[in-house]
């Protein structure tokens, strides 16, 4: 129990890299000008398989991605509620969003098997945000920290490499109007919470839903 609290407790701040790429649609403007809302996908999440014990069965791992790309969802979702204020659109309840993928069939994996525009009809938005998230150890989520409890925790730490890239495409045809890609490093126990925090930090100048995004 006590190794449980410790794992749960000790959290560590996420650093990002100085250098990030990002690419902004020339017609951005003329193509966004009439949307209101926008949703949040759940992230795809890859976990390196190189460092993991032997003793976790594959079905483990892809539970901890996919509770891994709904906690950054959420995490991200309320972080630019936050900020919403800097925007000119809204962003979709998350519940709402998950709910409808699932009124229509769509899982968390299967996403990629479905348009951006398909996806945006079913949702009922202008634009849809995605995202992937490739990294080299688990987050500090449910599965992830019982199974540090159980196998010591040393596959948790004591650093996380984590490539966050995020898209922007627009809802009537899909088309791609923003990506934002960076880095960053963390440590024994970083959270989506932490991660999404570090995000945001990097894209909410960025994002161009507003007067003078930055690059």
């Amino acid at each position: 129990m006590r190794r449980l609290m410790l794992m749960a407790t000790v959290v560590l701040p996420l650093a990002a890299c100085s250098t990030h790429k990002a690419y902004l649609n020339p017609q951005f403007s003329a193509v966004a000008a009439p949307h209101k809302e926008i949703a949040v996908l759940p992230f795809a999440v890859t976990i390196s398989r190189e460092r993991l014990p032997r003793h976790i069965t594959p079905e483990e791992i892809l539970k901890m991605e996919r509770e891994e790309g709904r906690a950054v969802q959420v995490q991200l979702h309320q972080q630019l509620l936050q900020r919403s204020r800097e925007y000119t659109v809204a962003f979709q309840d998350v519940a709402r969003t998950n709910a409808l993928l699932a009124q229509a069939g769509l899982q968390q994996d299967s996403l990629q098997t479905r348009t951006r525009e398909e996806i945006a009809r079913i949702l009922g938005v202008d634009g849809i945000v995605s995202g992937t998230i490739s990294r080299s150890k688990p987050m500090a989520t449910g599965t992830a920290i019982a199974l540090a409890v159980l196998f010591g925790g040393a596959f948790m730490g004591p650093t996380n490499q984590v490539s966050v890239d995020l898209s922007l495409h627009n809802g009537a045809d899909g088309i791609l109007l923003w990506t934002f890609s960076n880095k960053y490093s963390g440590s024994l126990g970083s959270t989506p919470e932490r991660l999404a925090e570090a995000m945001v930090g990097s894209i909410a100048r960025r994002l161009p839903y507003q007067p003078t995004p930055q690059r």
